[in-house]
């Protein structure tokens, strides 16, 4: 048969599926972390509407992207110095696979070496996969805590009376 693939085609196919399986990865990772940040910044803020959570957090809003919450939450105190590195990089990690100078992006692309250098822990030999991996665990549980905290200070103010 004609159009059977070679062994060589079909490893090549094999390798772009799986590099770009990590770029769904890193989307959803991001993605997931950036929903959770919007959680705590939430958390730090007083309640408000529909309409005033739509004019911050959507379209135009002064807190629609990944980069402006993170300057805020760093700017408030939700991010520590620590961690706000990992955030940034992170984030600028997701902008490299989500709008790609070539055709496909992987971890080990030497074009990522600037985002991945922005991470805790970096240096030339590590698996930048595991790296990426371990760097979104430390930003979830810093923000896990930060709204665990900010959901019992919205309970104890809703149980004690008059102090709400």
């Amino acid at each position: 048969m004609p159009n059977d693939p070679t062994g060589t085609e079909i490893v090549e196919l094999l390798h772009l599926v799986t590099e770009q399986a990590q770029t769904a990865y890193v989307l959803v990772t991001a993605t997931a972390l950036e929903d959770m940040l919007e959680m705590a910044l939430l958390g730090s803020m007083r309640e408000m509407s529909k309409t005033s959570y739509a004019d911050l957090f959507t379209g135009n809003g002064p807190l629609s992207t990944f980069a402006s919450k993170i300057e805020v939450a760093y700017a408030i105190r939700i991010i520590d110095d620590d961690l706000v590195g990992d955030f940034r990089g992170i984030k600028s990690i997701r902008n490299a696979f989500a709008h790609p100078r070539e055709a496909v992006l992987s971890f080990r692309s030497a074009k990522l070496t600037k985002e991945f250098q922005k991470l805790t822990g970096w240096n030339k030999d590590v698996d930048r996969r595991q790296l990426f991996d371990e760097r979104v665990v430390a930003c979830i549980e810093l923000l896990r805590r930060q709204i665990d905290t900010s959901m019992f200070i919205l309970a104890l103010r809703k149980a004690l009376p008059g102090k709400s």
